[in-house]
């Protein structure tokens, strides 16, 4: 009976990533699964969901069975974005000549061959290259590394037991992904840069008068590194870790914990996938029971989390330019906190040394069919390459930016401080505006689009001009917040103090809404 009990994990987090701690101690960057987006995003019918990971372009969408397949954003017969076609009864079909591919890849329909089964040498031969992909706790995971070498057992997963309500917020920087690992690695601009900017923050004692008033001590668990914090005179708690590769973990004592998917898309552009976790008491239940206050809750932690992050982002923005355009030392004077981000810059260094640059540069082609079809004239590789040492030889010879070749038919960047993307010989004109007479999409190569705050902070600024015509935005942001919290609070407690509030003789009471509104938030983040 012992040996079929699962082993205890020494984990400070209740999330957790199995196989970070192997990672800590032989850092890669390959053998791991990556969160790439949320279920939701993934369509069954209708536009596929584009993407990258590294700089390599993918294609995500559901077969007929409802599961997530993640093809190379490459048709096998001439090589058009297979994201610029459609998915209908379960295949994704190429926007250029019909040809359609379901589950792994598999080429079902050829429209100008028709009579082919599934069964016949051209279908099984003309699949798309297809990528180990699981959608698991609501979150698409694509493996970083060879499609044989995926393991299952390997994704994260939590403590048996933890009931929570979570909320997930998609955000989008343009900076590298290590800034965002490093800026949520580090809790002492908690303090200081945020000081309180929303209610959560300031009921919890993270102001700048406290910034002298805190303590960190460093811990290492089974899965990997962080930080203990504890702030003088309040009773909070507050425990940050870093998961190998990419995954930063905050949490306390409350059960209130919080995971940064930090994606990197490619250079200098990444996506976040935030995922908060509420421990699920009395208050809590009773929201989840309720679309219209689900819908709510959730608007206002995009809110909160827009805020955080635009205040981060022009700051990274910053140090980027300062470190990576005019040569600035990273961390020349170490203060609080900067072991922690040492270490983590000190385990990228070490995966960079064993594996190289992890961003994706090319695909390595099977040989261009050109001349045994139209007997098209080859180019002479080995004249051009003897006459001029920077391209490559092939078909279609490139730039010699590209480095070690995987056994995947991938080659990956040559150097750190290469960006692939500088080596482009074709850049989409980024256009809104479709083409005439049917053609109805665009062709957009840095998939997905940056629509999300901070880097898009048109729905922030919409929000935020309807906050500005209260008279103030704490003021503002208890009108929106309270009413949900002390509603869910009607329904299980009918306490005094939320009566007074709605039904008091003067009306509705936005400094009584406020008090109100902290003081629960407070005892859902504290312990």
């Amino acid at each position: 009976m012992q040996s079929n009990l699962p082993p205890l994990i020494n984990s400070y987090a209740p999330q957790y990533t199995l196989n970070s701690g192997e990672l800590l101690k032989e850092p890669s960057f390959r053998n791991s699964w990556y969160a790439v987006t949320l279920s939701g995003e993934v369509p069954s019918e209708g536009t596929p969901y584009a993407t990258r990971l590294w700089g390599e372009p993918m294609v995500l969408f559901r077969d007929k069975n409802g599961e997530v397949q993640c093809l190379r954003d490459v048709c096998p017969h001439r090589a058009a974005p297979l994201s610029m076609g459609t998915v209908s009864e379960g295949s994704l079909k190429c926007m250029y000549h019909g040809w359609s591919f379901g589950k792994d890849g598999q080429c079902d329909d050829v429209p100008t061959m028709p009579g082919q089964t599934l069964d016949s040498g051209f279908l099984k031969s003309s699949c798309a290259t297809n990528y180990a992909v699981v959608e698991h706790e609501d979150l698409i995971w694509v493996w970083g590394g060879n499609v044989l070498e995926a393991d299952v057992t390997k994704l994260p997963t939590q403590r048996k037991g933890e009931e929570t309500l979570y909320v997930d917020t998609m955000l989008d920087y343009n900076v590298d992904w290590s800034y965002i690992v490093e800026n949520n690695l580090d809790s002492p601009h908690i303090y200081w840069l945020h000081d309180g900017s929303i209610p959560p923050l300031d009921s919890l004692g993270f102001n700048r008068d406290n910034v002298d008033r805190f303590t960190l001590r460093r811990f290492k668990d089974e899965i990997g590194v962080g930080h203990v914090g504890k702030t003088a005179d309040k009773s909070t708690t507050k425990i940050v870790r870093f998961d190998a590769p990419n995954i930063v973990r905050h949490c306390g004592v409350s059960g209130f914990s919080e995971e940064f998917h930090i994606v990197p898309i490619a250079p200098h552009r990444t996506r976040v996938l935030l995922r908060q976790h509420f421990p699920k008491g009395p208050i809590l239940n009773g929201v989840s029971k309720d679309p219209f206050l689900m819908f709510a809750f959730r608007k206002l932690m995009l809110w909160w989390n827009w805020n955080i992050a635009l205040e981060d982002y022009s700051v990274m923005q910053g140090q980027a330019h300062n470190i990576e355009d005019l040569g600035a030392d990273h961390i020349l004077r170490p203060g609080l906190g900067d072991d922690l981000i040492a270490e983590f810059y000190n385990w990228r260094q070490e995966a960079l040394r064993r594996e190289g640059n992890p961003y994706f540069a090319s695909w390595q082609g099977k040989g261009d069919k050109a001349d045994k079809v139209d007997k098209v004239e080859k180019v002479d590789a080995a004249a051009m390459a003897a006459t001029d040492s920077e391209y490559e030889i092939g078909a279609n010879p490139r730039p010699l930016r590209r480095g070690p070749r995987s056994d995947d038919g991938r080659i990956w960047a040559s150097a750190p401080g290469v960006t692939p993307t500088e080596d482009y010989a074709i850049h989409d004109d980024r256009e809104s505006m479709v083409g005439t007479w049917g053609i109805q999409k665009n062709y957009y190569q840095m998939s997905p689009a940056p629509t999300e705050p901070p880097v898009n902070n048109v729905n922030f600024r919409k929000i935020k001009r309807v906050l500005d015509v209260a008279e103030t935005a704490p003021q503002a942001v208890a009108t929106l917040a309270v009413p949900l919290f002390v509603m869910a609070a009607l329904d299980n407690f009918r306490t005094p103090e939320a009566e007074a509030i709605v039904t008091g003789s003067k009306g509705f009471d936005v400094a009584g809404f406020s008090d109100f509104a902290t003081s629960l938030l407070t005892s859902l983040l504290s312990n």
